[in-house]
Parts: C-alpha cells; sequence; structure tokens
C-alpha cells in the first residue's frame, strides 16, 4: 500500500481552515513533524491518514475511491471484508483467508494485523483466551517494531499511533502484568491513556471507541492484577460511563461485574457488591449470552457464594 504525499495532508489541513500549529495540535504530532510531512520529507502511510480522516469525521471511502487505482482498491476491498472475520476474533479463520491475498500483504500494518492475529490464536490454540505468558512478550515486541522501528515504552505517550498499535501495546501491558512486572505494566498502559492520538479520538465518541474502550479494559485488568483496588475500581467505572456515553449500554457486563469485585476486595457492604454483580448477570443475560457456568464460578471464587443466593432462576 502507498504512503501518501503531503499535498493531500496539507489540503485537508487547509480545507479546515487551521494553522499548522492548531491542526498538529489536533493530530498529535509536532508541527515540526507535519512540516515534514507536508514537504513530503518524511514517510506518511496510508493508514495513518485515514486515522486523521476519522478524527475530523470525514468520510474514508471517499478517499480509497478517489486516490487508489481500480486494481489496488479492489485487494484493499478484499481485504477488509476478510478482516470482519479478525474483528470478531475469529483469528484461525482470518489467517486462513489471508493466505491466498496479495497485494496489501507488502503494506506494515497489514502484516502487523496478521502478526496481531497470530499471536491470539497461539493463545487460543492452547485454552487460555484470557492470560498471555512470558512467552508470549517477544511476539508483542516483534509486532509493534514493524511500523515503529525502535519502539521505546518510555515515549509512548507522543507516539501517533494507529488502532492495531494500539492494541498491540496494551498487549505489552497484559503480558507484563500477568508476568508480575506490575509497576512496569502500570507505566506503559497510563501513558498509553495519556497518548496524544488516544486522547484527541476519545473525544470523538464515533466509530473509534471500540480503541478506547479495549485501552481502559487493559487497565482494569493491569490494576486488577497487581491488587490495587481503588484504581481497579476507578477503571472500571470509568468504562462504564464511557459505554453508556457512546450508546453501548448492552456491553457494560464485564466493567460492572469488575467493580462488583472491586467493592468486595475494598471491604464493601455486600449490598453493594451484590447489585453490581446482579446487574452485570442480566446485562450478560440480555445479550443473549450463557452467562450460567461463568457466573457460578465467579459467584464462588470472588464472593463465596452460591449463584441461586443470588439469583432467581
Amino acid at each position: 500500500m502507498k504512503t501518501i504525499n503531503g499535498e493531500l495532508v496539507k489540503n485537508l489541513r487547509e480545507e479546515l481552515n487551521l494553522s499548522q500549529e492548531d491542526f498538529a495540535d489536533k493530530i498529535a504530532v509536532s508541527v515540526r513533524t507535519l512540516y515534514r510531512i507536508e514537504n513530503n520529507k518524511t514517510n506518511f502511510d496510508v493508514f495513518q491518514y485515514i486515522d486523521i480522516l476519522r478524527i475530523f469525521n470525514k468520510s474514508v471511502e471517499d478517499y480509497f475511491l478517489l486516490f487508489w487505482d481500480s486494481k489496488e482498491h479492489q485487494e484493499y476491498v478484499q481485504y477488509r471484508e476478510k478482516r470482519k472475520s479478525f474483528i470478531q476474533n475469529e483469528y484461525g479463520k482470518f489467517l486462513d483467508s489471508m493466505a491466498e491475498t496479495t497485494g496489501v500483504m507488502d503494506d506494515p500494518y497489514v502484516q502487523q494485523v496478521m502478526a496481531f492475529a497470530k499471536i491470539h490464536k497461539t493463545v487460543q490454540d492452547r485454552g487460555d483466551n484470557i492470560h498471555f505468558n512470558p512467552d508470549d512478550l517477544d511476539d508483542w515486541y516483534n509486532a509493534i517494531a514493524i511500523t515503529i522501528k525502535d519502539f521505546d515504552e518510555e515515549k509512548v505517550a507522543e507516539y501517533l499511533l494507529v488502532i492495531v498499535e494500539t492494541y498491540i501495546i496494551a498487549g505489552i501491558a497484559r503480558v507484563l502484568s500477568n508476568t508480575g512486572h506490575h509497576e512496569r505494566a502500570i507505566k506503559l498502559i497510563n501513558a498509553l491513556e495519556n497518548n496524544k492520538t488516544i486522547k484527541i479520538k476519545s473525544k470523538t465518541l464515533n466509530i473509534l471507541d471500540r480503541e478506547i474502550a479495549y485501552v481502559q479494559a487493559t487497565s482494569i485488568k493491569v490494576y486488577k492484577a497487581a491488587g490495587m483496588h481503588e484504581e481497579f475500581l476507578g477503571q472500571a467505572q470509568k468504562l462504564i460511563r464511557h459505554r453508556i456515553n457512546t450508546g453501548n449500554t448492552m456491553s457494560i457486563d464485564a466493567p460492572l461485574m469488575d467493580s462488583a469485585i472491586a467493592y468486595k476486595n475494598m471491604g464493601e457492604d455486600e449490598f453493594m457488591y451484590k447489585t453490581y454483580f446482579i446487574r452485570a448477570y442480566y446485562c450478560n443475560l440480555l445479550q443473549g449470552a450463557n452467562p450460567l457456568s461463568v457466573s457460578e464460578e465467579i459467584a464462588k471464587e470472588n464472593f463465596g457464594v452460591e449463584l441461586s443466593d443470588w439469583v432467581d432462576f
């Protein structure tokens, strides 16, 4: 896939009637970097430009149709169709379908999506969809290095990130957390939450909602693993508010359950955590899921009760 001509970025900025300073601030780059982009002094990938279009609620499809020749556009349409299985966490299906794909496979961001899928398929194949182990860490670092050659955890807050890069950095934090490196994991996930690109996207409350929620959900897991119950609760409540604000009220079962566990661990009255538990259970039930066995396990393991003590079947 192509890198873009800086004239496109400049034209977009002028169309929005923004100075270089204001535009650079909104896309989370320095004025110097924007100058280099606009004057073709640095490479700027299609995927990065697409993220900028989304920040300003500009049509991405129009860009595809106008900028790409018909062959390249058709290849991307095929890739986007196959990527649906990736979005649905069907990583094996996605990788199998991509084995027959050409054209877009040369793009580093597509290669990065493939690397992300391979890591998760490995986790699924070993029957563990929750935890990553130390052996996974090199795979995560290799994945992020596809597009950020000299990746530095200390610079995460300053990077201009596309969606998959965000997921991979969150994955690194998960591995660090699951292997006992809690301080480093917390520092990394905090840097990701404070990343300039993420903070800008979080204000749009549009199609990028999934990315922001992913970072917040990872933050919950990191604090939970570290035994930092108040911070764990704060992140769960933040995710609940975010999903309500974006109209995603059917997906608040996990942070509701996390809140219940946090209140229990903090020594709150049973009424408080029981209320959150019941809300989480019925929210899951309304989604058409069958939460019985999982809820029974959570009730016993985290609250020391039988599910039937709290829920009428």
